[in-house]
């Protein structure tokens, strides 16, 4: 649950899905005309084959929440007694222009009632205080998460997964943050070629674009397609 930060976060844990030989499809819900550019993404993890990206009521595991108040709405939604929640201690302005108007006080207080396990990082204050640039949020969170041993992979893994999908520039910066609050000591990175690529739909269309020879691409600021462009 997250802005436009979630998607790197998904592709994160699903890259590290892919490198260990499970299946997995990534969704994403836009929210766009409601909350003020907020979306969901669904990753969904098995041994056997995924038909669709939908979760039902009642059917998750693990929310990473980078906004609190809509992590308690997913949660509302599709929670259950063993779900486990890492939340991000940050309440955005513009969320408060919805009905679910409460304190992250209430937030915590209702999580640590119904959640199975809860797990809280100020991750905007580390990421200003200790790497000077808010890109480092959304894995300082998954490091959270790694720290409980809520995810199902070898913290090496989510490394190389971080080195499949980060850029040269950034790599450094995220694997800072992914290591803060689990310390493991850092080896070489294991890349792992392959013929197959991990990407959104928004992704794939655009490649196929260019393939296609297109040259130009225009869309209307704000909608769910504008990361095609």
């Amino acid at each position: 649950t997250s802005n436009l930060e979630s998607i790197s976060l998904a592709r994160i844990i699903g890259e590290a899905a892919r490198l260990s030989e499970l299946k997995v499809i990534i969704g994403e819900t836009p929210g766009f005309k409601r909350r003020f550019g907020f979306f969901n993404s669904i990753v969904r993890i098995a041994e056997k084959e995924i038909i669709s990206p939908t979760i039902c009521k009642g059917d998750v595991d693990l929310i990473i929440a980078l906004e609190a108040t809509e992590g308690l709405r997913q949660f509302r939604k599709y929670a259950n007694k063993k779900t486990k929640v890492v939340l991000n201690k940050r309440i955005i302005s513009a969320t408060r222009t919805s009905k679910l108007q409460i304190s992250f006080d209430g937030i915590l207080n209702e999580l640590n009632e119904k959640a199975s396990e809860i797990s809280v990082a100020d991750a905007a204050s580390i990421a200003d205080r200790e790497f000077n640039d808010t890109k480092a949020i959304e894995c300082l969170l998954l490091s959270k998460a790694i720290e409980r041993g809520w995810l199902p992979f070898e913290f090496d893994i989510l490394v190389s997964a971080l080195f499949q999908v980060s850029s040269k520039d950034a790599f450094e910066l995220h694997l800072g943050a992914l290591n803060y609050f689990t310390k493991n000591e850092l080896k070489t990175v294991q890349s792992f070629p392959s013929l197959f690529s991990l990407m959104t739909g928004n992704q794939a269309a655009a490649y196929g674009a260019i393939s296609a020879g297109v040259q130009f691409a225009f869309g209307y600021p704000g909608s769910p397609v504008t990361e095609i462009i």
